[in-house]
């Protein structure tokens, strides 16, 4: 993050505040005085200093400052005030200042580091610069003149050499022809001679030849090279050379020559030689060619002039040019001569004549191709031509000649600049196809297979650059092959910084690092080092950790200010600063970049949109306004457009302008139907404002206007029909405060449970859940109370559940769907929910409830075990009333008493049966267990009281069918064992009514009753139930044992009767 140092804030010091802002290469300094309205102005007056300048004795009235601690400016480095100045010293001369407005008697400037101000003179300097500069041009000048003046009188002087040389050409020529007119020559073949596309055995006009008028030089040949031989003349009468338009490059096509005719010039001149190309003349018919040998002519200084001359089909004088004081000119020849060819030496005269054309001056002259000797006459190789072509190297016969080192390693260069033209023309192929094929011949010298191999991996780089994780073995070779060439080479960096980014780019993290640690210990002070920053800071952008990006590009812009990526930098800090939610950091880096490049919107627009949509988050309203208006009408056909125009219809509307924010929504909505801007728009209209962070008491107000459906519809075509839109997941939710505010529970719930599934992390993720539980708190208890479990199960299924088991929801909503779970016999469902209550930790009122909920949920289950350990814990641990402590104890007598722990059990069976806070039923099952205790004491008494009363109250509250036949039995036994059989009878008989025939119990519950009957005396009663037992349960137990008893009667009656009857 952008460090903010507050050295002095404020200070006092000439009676005014002084506020010092320093960043990683700006100061800020703000003067606040007290007077009002001072004028004033700032000019730079040093290299190192500027001046504040204000009337005469304005600040006398200032009291003086105290010092200020300026060591931690970046610019600044001294303040200075006078009686009618302030002279600010800074700490380079590489620096530029802004003079911001103010309020009524501040003054604002901005100090920056800028390379330009290095270049600042003060205007006595520019004065005597502008001084000297006059000087040296008007020397110059006269330089200039009085050269110019020598090189007219030296072409005056060669053009009269040049004329009677001429006339001695002519006459030789003429002689020449009269010699071998005579002569019959051979018959040849019939032959085509056709000049050639460069021009070069074309007759030569006698006009002055334009630079373009010569053959195309191939693009990478070096420019105005001379191209010729050098003729051995002195110093005095050497030719200076026209290099305006260069000869055809080495290897260019060109016409043969078979002979060359040699001229002779006449005596009389001095010493040297004139020499220039000559080719035979056009034949006049097809007939043949003829070509005869001519013996060389000695002159009296035994001087020879040689060389090829071209005829022009009209004898023309060639135009003259004047260059370093000598006139040289192109020969032109006599009129054609017949169709033969005549070659021959002929010798020169001891000083060489050129003939003057007529009106020859200032014109400027071609030069034609000096030689020693006419004995070859084909065209010279040019040592200075890019590299020479193997067309070239012909023997004599034609045959091919072999290419020496020289020629190679020239064909090599030209080879390397093509492809490095390539390169720079964006022909990556063909420039990767150039380097390789360079640096695969072995005969190069060090620095050309250098510049070939670091070439390669370049290409390759670029190449490959959209896709480096596939290529990452071809492309990192190529370096190391580049780096291992040489390591000493000043390339090295170059090539660490490149294996570094290859191996970033294909996720070799360590491989990464260690490069670019590399080349920051081996080579600290490489113009390379802020790369690596750059580069990490583009990684963690891509990647999205935004800190790690910010720390990147921060250490540049801070350590590296004057780097050719401090911009860029600059940039990708702002991005990631206003990823990070940081708007007001993000807002003065790009305030900074703004005015460091003034200019740099234009070359990226979306510069301007990051501008204002930072602008516009931090309520800067007016200034985001024309950025966006700025961005939309310089790129009409940006894709941000839609985005853009709804937020100029935000701003509008924010400003309280209805009519322009609904023309401008209308028109997103029209021009961008299916965008997000488009539809942003749709929505503003629908709603008739703005709520991109919505709750119920805000919707409330848009939902409450009569035959209002625009809301919903909109909502349903973004989350139907752009799922994936960014919108979608505030439609979603707008969607389900619809159908709450609808008092749809149902389809709310689902909207928010669809919302759950589809965007689970958006950013209003809370916001659905937080609807989720208010549908819950709303409808389950109404549920609830109208006995609908069903249906709050299901809701809870199929939303609470899958969102943290429903943590938000209320106490009250939780118990009732525990409650629910539990109706609807999912008892481990409902003792989950009520978990978080039944802890050592009582809370209030939902504790009690959750624990007559568990109790119930135990007892149901017959979990005794469970029954005792939760009683036990709340009688140590919570706080009760005794309602509920009444109830604790019987469950927890209920589970010794299932538990087989009666001697546990009793105590507490004696205190609930009588505690009145307990309901009649439960009393009655108290009652119940203290008879079955004194059962097993045989406690008779006890007994048929405790059995008495507890029939009573199970009869009373409809109790359990079973208790109530025990409590029946428990009294027949009393009666029974106390000898009370008619009372016990009549218990029976009771009992029996409780036992229909179809009851498993009925035939043993017979079969006792006939032995009460039997024990009281009534013997018809007893055979009369024992019959009927027999007859109905034959085949059972007691059935068998009633036969058996009946018949060990009739046997008992039998015997009887052979007994004798007592004596009277």
């Amino acid at each position: 993050m952008a460090a903010f140092i507050w050295l002095a804030c404020p200070h006092s010091g000439l009676a005014m505040q002084y506020y010092i802002n320093t960043k990683s290469d700006m100061d800020s300094l703000r003067l606040v005085f007290d007077q009002k309205n001072l004028d004033s102005s700032v000019r730079r007056t040093g290299r190192q200093q500027i001046t504040i300048s204000f009337p005469a004795g304005s600040l006398k009235g200032e009291k003086a400052p105290a010092p200020m601690p300026l060591s931690g400016m970046r610019v600044v480095d001294s303040v200075k005030i006078g009686a009618n100045s302030i002279v600010i010293g800074t700490r380079m001369s590489g620096f530029g200042f802004i003079r911001l407005p103010g309020g009524n008697g501040e003054m604002v400037l901005q100090f920056f580091r800028d390379p330009i101000g290095s270049k600042w003179r003060s205007p006595v300097d520019n004065a005597k610069l502008a001084a000297a500069q006059k000087t040296k041009a008007d020397a110059q000048k006269a330089e200039a003149a009085k050269k110019a003046a020598a090189q007219r009188s030296a072409a005056q002087q060669a053009a009269a050499r040049k004329s009677a040389a001429q006339k001695t050409i002519d006459q030789n020529i003429v002689d020449q022809q009269k010699a071998v007119s005579d002569a019959k020559p051979p018959i040849l073949e019939e032959i085509d001679i056709t000049p050639e596309n460069d021009g070069q055995a074309i007759p030569i006009k006698n006009d002055t030849v334009s630079p373009d008028s010569g053959p195309r030089r191939p693009f990478y040949s070096v420019p105005y090279t001379y191209r010729s031989p050098v003729s051995k003349v002195g110093p005095e009468d050497a030719a200076v050379v026209d290099t305006s338009s260069p000869p055809s490059r080495a290897g260019g096509d060109s016409s043969p020559v078979t002979e060359r005719v040699a001229v002779e010039l006449p005596a009389g001149s001095s010493g040297g030689t004139v020499g220039g190309i000559v080719a035979p003349p056009p034949p006049f018919n097809n007939e043949g060619a003829i070509s005869g040998q001519t013996q060389p002519v000695e002159d009296q200084t035994g001087g020879s002039a040689s060389g090829a001359i071209t005829p022009p089909e009209p004898v023309q004088a060639a135009a003259n040019s004047i260059d370093g004081g000598t006139a040289v000119e192109v020969v032109s020849p006599p009129p054609p001569l017949p169709p033969a060819q005549v070659s021959g030496s002929v010798a020169t005269p001891p000083e060489p004549s050129v003939a003057a054309a007529p009106g020859a001056g200032d014109a400027e002259i071609n030069y034609g191709e000096v030689y020693n000797s006419t004995d070859v006459a084909e065209k010279p190789m040019d040592s200075t031509d890019a590299y020479p072509t193997e067309d070239a190297a012909k023997g004599k016969d034609g045959e091919s000649k072999e290419l020496t080192l020289e020629d190679k390693i020239k064909i090599a260069k030209g080879l390397l600049l093509a492809a490095e033209t390539a390169l720079e023309d964006g022909e990556i192929q063909a420039a990767v196809d150039g380097f390789k094929d360079v640096a695969a011949m072995s005969y190069l010298p060090k620095d050309l297979r250098i510049k070939a191999v670091y070439g390669k991996a370049e290409a390759l780089t670029e190449l490959h650059k959209d896709d480096l994780k596939n290529n990452f073995g071809t492309v990192s070779s190529s370096w190391m092959e580049a780096m291992n060439s040489d390591t000493n080479s000043p390339n090295v960096p170059m090539a660490l910084l490149n294996l570094g980014l290859v191996n970033l780019k294909a996720g070799n993290m360590p491989e990464a690092k260690a490069y670019f640690n590399l080349l920051k210990s081996q080579y600290p002070n490489d113009l390379n080092i802020p790369y690596i920053s750059y580069y990490w800071g583009e990684y963690y952008l891509g990647m999205h950790e935004y800190e790690k990006a910010a720390d990147q590009f921060q250490n540049l812009v801070q350590s590296y200010p004057d780097s050719k990526v401090v911009r860029e930098a600059a940039l990708g800090l702002a991005k990631s600063l206003n990823a990070l939610g940081y708007n007001k950091q993000a807002y003065q880096i790009i305030d900074y970049i703004d005015k460091r490049w003034p200019r740099y919107y234009i070359e990226d627009l979306n510069f301007l949109l990051m501008a204002a949509n930072t602008q516009n988050k931090l309520g800067k309203l007016d200034d985001a306004k024309k950025n966006y208006w700025a961005f939309y009408n310089l790129n009409p056909e940006s894709k941000e457009n839609d985005t853009v125009l709804a937020r100029i219809g935000d701003i509008y509307l924010k400003s309280d302008d209805m009519r322009a924010a609904k023309e401008i929504y209308e028109k997103a909505a029209k021009d961008y139907p299916d965008e997000e801007g488009g539809l942003v728009s749709k929505m503003r209209l629908a709603e008739e404002g703005i709520y991109d962070d919505p709750n119920m008491n805000q919707m409330d107000k848009v939902f409450d206007r009569p035959y209002n459906l625009r809301p919903q519809k909109i909502y349903t075509e973004i989350v139907k029909n752009h799922p994936d839109s960014p919108l979608a997941p505030l439609a979603q939710l707008k969607l389900a405060m619809w159908y709450y505010w609808n008092k749809k529970y149902g389809d709310c719930l689902g909207a928010v449970q669809d919302f759950m599934d589809k965007y689970p992390r958006s950013s209003m993720h809370d916001k659905a859940s937080e609807l989720g539980y208010r549908v819950f708190d709303k409808a389950v208890p109404d549920l609830v109370k109208d006995e609908n479990y069903g249906r709050v199960v299901k809701f809870w299924d199929s939303y609470a559940k899958k969102n943290n088991d429903g943590d938000g929801v209320s106490d009250e909503t939780r118990l009732g769907v525990a409650l629910s779970y539990w109706k609807k016999e999912q008892p481990d469902a409902a003792l989950k929910l009520i978990d978080r209550y039944l802890k050592e930790k009582q809370i209030p009122k939902y504790s009690a409830m959750a624990l007559d909920m568990a109790l119930g949920i135990y007892v149901d289950g017959q979990e005794w075990s469970k029954v005792s350990e939760l009683a036990d814990m709340v009688q140590k641990n919570w706080d009760i009333d005794p309602k509920q402590k009444a109830h604790i104890e019987y469950a927890n007598a209920m589970a010794y008493e299932n538990l087989g722990e009666t001697e546990s059990s009793t105590p507490l069976w004696a205190g609930l049966a009588a505690n009145l806070q307990l309901p009649e039923s439960s009393r009655a099952y108290a009652m119940y267990y203290m008879a079955k205790s004194a059962m097993k004491q045989k406690e008779l008494k006890k007994v048929f009281v405790y059995s008495q009363e507890a029939l009573s109250m199970l009869l009373e509250t409809g109790g359990d069918r079973e208790k109530i036949k025990d409590c029946i039995l428990m009294t027949i036994y009393a009666a029974e064992s106390s000898g009370r059989y008619r009372e016990a009878l009549q218990w029976a008989s009771e009992y029996d009514k409780y036992i229909p025939i179809s009851d498993p119990e009925w035939a043993s519950s017979r079969f006792r009753l006939a032995q009460l009957y039997e024990k009281a005396g009534a013997t018809a009663e007893w055979k009369k139930l024992m019959e009927e037992v027999a007859k109905k349960s034959p085949d059972g137990l007691y059935g068998r044992l009633a036969k058996s008893a009946l018949e060990t009667s009739k046997i008992e009656r039998d015997a009887s009767k052979f007994v004798p009857s007592p004596s009277m």
